[in-house]
């Protein structure tokens, strides 16, 4: 919503402007100049997955497209057992497993503090969760294999493992999106005092 303001401020006559207007418009320019699309906000840890128009050159939606227009590096993919083992969990558990790791992520991205949100609905999550090594399936390689596997993984992806099964709009998912923007408005805020 905010980036299709932005988009409709950048598109409009010049002869529209209003003085006021212009402050508006040189934001929203550095703005867009600054992030590749909307998908790319909060790239590499809370952005969207790669466009692959884009990988392509075919992306028309540019700017407003919700998808990430920065490089990617490939994504790691679990293996079958790691992949049954992920889908046999329980949200609860799930949550118990990606909360250190997405902890990690936010305090290496300088998130913590608008990040807040996540890590409390995860905590939420996950009460009275068994730990992950007295279930009975699980061995310590397949444990030792499941943390490196999260370790690669982007915050978004961690979040994407815990909302998968979700039948209706998830607060966490809700949160993530809520967290990308937030750093709309610092990258706004940002954009303000510079200009």
């Amino acid at each position: 919503m905010v980036f299709a303001r932005m988009e409709s401020a950048l598109s409009a006559p010049e002869s529209d402007w209003s003085t006021s207007d212009e402050g508006s418009r040189n934001q929203a320019e550095a703005i867009m100049w600054a992030l590749a699309s909307y998908g790319s906000l909060g790239h590499p840890e809370v952005c969207r997955r790669a466009c692959i128009n884009f990988l392509t050159g075919q992306c028309k939606e540019g700017g407003a497209c919700a998808y990430c227009h920065m490089p990617h590096q490939g994504a790691s993919k679990p293996g079958r057992r790691l992949r049954a083992l992920l889908q046999s969990l329980p949200r609860s558990q799930l949550c118990a497993i990606v909360l250190p790791h997405c902890q990690a992520k936010l305090e290496k991205a300088g998130l913590m503090d608008i990040g807040t949100d996540v890590l409390e609905l995860l905590q939420e999550g996950c009460q009275d969760v068994a730990p992950l090594k007295e279930v009975a399936w699980s061995t310590p390689g397949e444990l030792a294999n499941l943390d490196r596997f999260l370790t690669k993984m982007k915050l978004s992806n961690l979040i994407g493992l815990v909302t998968r099964a979700a039948d209706e709009p998830d607060p966490l998912f809700e949160a993530v999106e809520q967290l990308r923007m937030e750093l709309l408005h610092s990258l706004a805020g940002n954009v303000l005092i510079s200009v």
